[in-house]
């Protein structure tokens, strides 16, 4: 579609003109409406975070509770996906972590049912070794019966010891090192996570010790829903993201900075007022509706999406595609190796409100719903993304492939116009010092680093007279452009702000069986 007839499109269906619209990013206005998600107000009591910028965490943690409950595969066309969903929280100290640990430690705990009879189980793990998260096979003692003489003798054999992925929860404390070190264990860990996350039946692992035998290997598919918390003390690189296994987590913390502030008197009057609910009580409420809707899943229905349901997947999906091209140049890039990831995402959560209203078919409003939460989440994701990652996302193919510090340099001489030796009036001094601010080196080293960039081909320079020299730029710079498909962004905005507008209509639609009011 060309620019013109997009944009005609796009003003006809909204009545914008889209020259007049504010082109600023409009998804920094979100709504964080609650009352559609059932038993909400209950499990957010329980786990007793407050403020507003709780309340992405709390709807993640919300999806992965049901999500790892329902633990169920689907399709839709070819995607093939499960319920689970694996969430990276940001936490600085003292600001709710060990709460939502505890909480869903609590309520796992506390005897939901598989459809085996069997509970489910939490754990938390403090090693992030293979055989630890794995398993391995070891050797027991067992009495067993002599049949001929009817005495019991102590006898040795090797059994299978499964590790912490053969739990249902997994609550990662203190992850910074697993996400940000590049030491072999922790990128072998990383590794098998990122495998146990693939969709249920296809993300086997397997371990195998060197004496062991072929019939002695450990070896099973994970029905894990994984949390990683880790502390935000410095910017990650990208390849955490390039690689995948941040890539698949949904990240709802936007900023950080809304979790370091000095207390006040609402943070200590949140914490020291008389709870006027039943602990119990809420704690009831909330198993009995994970348990109904867990059996609902045990029925063993195929999961459906009507003819309605699929388009609005694809459109959406669109849309949130376009939500992140709007959003930066570096977010642009992003969008480009999570697309997947995104639509994924949606069709997860729109399966997860289906169950949770007790639907085998999503329709429509299970779409809408996924959809609305899914915009606060992604936004969260992007926006942390954007300020707390090192890198552009390009793999290379902007900026003559220069990393992420060389860019910054780079930078400056584009926005001092010294796109050529003609018309540069940036002296390598004034390069020099600009490298040694940005990669925090003294003069001698930033130097070295601009004679580097300038054998690299990125930079070019030349002695102008007697005294003067110049540095300009070796290349064009490709820069982004929010094309038309950008659009998709604020059209997706226009759409979220309806189904938001019109939340009380679309829950009506869905018949629940026992709305819950938002806290």
């Amino acid at each position: 579609m060309k620019r013109s007839e997009a944009k005609e499109e796009f003003e006809k269906e909204f009545g914008i003109n889209i020259e007049n619209f504010n082109r600023k990013n409009p998804f920094k206005k979100l709504h964080y409406a609650t009352q559609h998600l059932q038993y909400f107000h209950e499990f957010s009591s329980l786990i007793g975070l407050y403020g507003r910028h709780y309340i992405p965490i709390l709807k993640a943690r919300y999806y992965q509770l049901l999500g790892g409950i329902i633990q169920r595969t689907f399709r839709i066309g070819n995607l093939y996906a499960d319920t689970r969903i694996h969430v990276a929280y940001p936490l600085p100290t003292e600001t709710g972590k060990n709460d939502l640990i505890y909480s869903i430690k609590d309520l796992i705990r506390s005897g939901v049912e598989k459809k085996n009879g069997e509970s489910f189980s939490v754990t938390e793990p403090t090693s992030f070794h293979p055989e630890q998260l794995i398993g391995k096979y070891i050797e027991v003692t067992q009495n067993v019966m002599n049949e001929n003489t009817g005495k019991y003798k102590k006898v040795k054999t090797r059994v299978e010891n499964r590790g912490h992925l053969n739990n249902d929860f997994i609550e990662f404390d203190e992850c910074t090192n697993l996400i940000t070190s590049i030491k072999p264990e922790h990128q072998q860990a990383r590794e098998i996570l990122s495998k146990s996350e693939n969709p249920l039946g296809r993300n086997e692992v397997e371990k195998r010790l060197t004496e062991d035998t072929p019939e002695n290997v450990v070896r099973y598919n994970p029905a894990c829903t994984n949390s990683y918390y880790f502390q935000p003390f410095k910017k990650i690189p990208e390849v955490s993201f390039l690689q995948g296994f941040l890539r698949r987590k949904l990240i709802p913390v936007g900023n950080v900075n809304s979790f370091l502030n000095f207390a006040d008197e609402s943070i200590y009057q949140d914490k020291l007022n008389e709870i006027n609910y039943s602990r119990e009580d809420y704690k009831k409420r909330i198993i009995d509706f994970v348990e109904r809707v867990k059996r609902f899943s045990n029925q063993g229905l195929d999961i459906v999406f009507d003819s309605e349901a699929n388009e609005l997947v694809r459109k959406y999906s669109l849309m949130l595609s376009g939500q992140a091209q709007i959003h930066s140049e570096k977010i642009a890039n992003f969008s480009k190796i999570s697309k997947y990831t995104t639509l994924g995402y949606l069709a997860k959560m729109s399966v997860i409100v289906a169950m949770s209203y007790q639907k085998q078919v999503v329709d429509k409003n299970c779409v809408c719903i996924a959809f609305m939460d899914l915009v606060e989440l992604f936004q969260n994701t992007l926006d942390f993304i954007y300020e707390r990652t090192y890198g552009d996302f390009s793999y290379g193919t902007s900026w003559g492939g220069a990393n992420y510090k060389q860019k910054q340099c780079l930078k400056f001489l584009f926005e001092n116009k010294a796109i050529s030796k003609e018309g540069s009036g940036v002296s390598i001094a004034d390069f020099v010092e600009v490298v040694s601010q940005v990669f925090d080196v003294k003069e001698a080293q930033a130097r070295q680093k601009y004679l580097d960039m300038k054998k690299g081909k990125l930079i070019d320079s030349d002695q102008v007279g007697q005294t003067d020299t110049k540095v300009w730029l070796n290349f064009d710079p490709i820069e982004q452009k929010n094309y038309i498909e950008g659009d998709e962004g604020y059209k997706g905005y226009t759409t979220y702000d309806t189904i938001f507008q019109q939340l009380n209509t679309i829950i009506s639609g869905l018949n629940p069986n026992n709305p819950s009011n938002p806290k």
